[in-house]
């Protein structure tokens, strides 16, 4: 697919956050592009929006807790079709070869990518993301619900994971 979709970016060092048209692309092997329907806004959000020397570069777009609806699927993409209901979260894509990732730790993959700081996030009509990347909306759970779980939920099962640790 060709075109543009609106992204909400920060052009420069400490900028304001402006509406951007970015082009849309088919997505590349195991991504898919999300139509985004509800994006949360977490303080490392803004944290990314003030950054004054972005690991990628400018212009940043962040948002970590998306939730919408597969638009396009790249080659070798297998379990998802267009018009399934996903959520896209901090965690957005590991290696899936190093020692963390062959024992299920991806969260700790030293290539992990993290939507708005490794590639554009989900301030935006559109989001492309590797598939692994993708959790399942129940079809019950709105949208504007379901995208603080991107963030919220890995912030609160790493709090009871340690909470274990420390009662130990």
């Amino acid at each position: 697919m060709s075109g543009s979709a609106i992204s909400m970016a920060v052009g420069e060092p400490g900028g304001p956050l402006t509406p951007t048209a970015v082009p849309t692309r088919r997505p590349a092997g195991g991504a898919v592009r999300v139509s985004v329907m509800a994006s949360g806004v977490c303080n490392a959000d803004i944290g990314t929006a003030a950054s004054r020397n972005p690991a990628t570069g400018f212009p940043i777009v962040p948002g970590h807790e998306v939730a919408g609806v597969i638009a396009e699927l790249g080659d070798q993409v297998e379990g998802w079709s267009v018009g399934d209901r996903v959520a896209v979260g901090w965690f957005g894509g590991s290696c899936g070869r190093c020692d963390r990732c062959r024992t299920g730790d991806v969260v700790h993959c030293p290539e992990r990518r993290v939507p708005g700081l490794s590639y554009p996030g989900g301030w935006a009509e559109s989001i492309t993301v590797p598939a692994d990347a993708l959790a399942r909306v129940p079809a019950g759970l709105d949208f504007f619900e379901a995208a603080p779980f991107g963030c919220a939920g890995v912030t609160t099962f790493n709090a009871v994971r340690e909470s274990r640790r420390a009662t130990a």
